[in-house]
């Protein structure tokens, strides 16, 4: 899903780059922009600080250049919302039904999702499965 977010990023970005490099601008200078998952869920599922890597090369505020991204992510189907935190964070919600989507292909894209190589590295994993009481609270 992060590639997928990135990707949407990337082509919103794209025109402003491209412009920015019909005025002049030294691209080779400018830092990479990252999607990650953000510490607070109330942040969305993913979030990027391409409006503030970008503020030097384009010479505006880091708010105003999100504001303009905003537009194209509206029209993307894999957001339920995004929105602006900060001094130019963009915070993007995923659609519960994309994530349903990605989700149903997992038994049959023949990846190794869920597999992991931390048994290798001799971490110890305890796995515990809760049996609800139909009568009582959740323990």
């Amino acid at each position: 899903m992060r590639k997928k977010v990135l990707e949407a990023v990337i082509n919103a970005v794209k025109p402003l780059l491209d412009k920015a490099v019909k005025d002049g601008a030294e691209l080779s200078k400018v830092p990479a922009a990252t999607v990650e998952v953000p510490q607070d869920e109330k942040f969305g599922d993913f979030s990027t600080n391409a409006a503030m890597v970008l503020s030097k090369t384009l010479g505006k505020a880091p708010r105003k250049i999100a504001e303009s991204l905003l537009p194209s992510f509206a029209e993307n189907r894999l957001f339920d919302s995004v929105n602006i935190a900060g001094p130019g964070f963009i915070n993007f919600f995923i659609k519960p039904s994309v994530w349903i989507e990605d989700f149903k292909k997992i038994p049959d894209d023949g990846s190794d999702y869920g597999s992991g190589s931390a048994s290798a590295s001799g971490e110890i994993f305890l796995i515990e499965f809760v049996s609800a009481n139909p009568t009582g609270a959740l323990h």
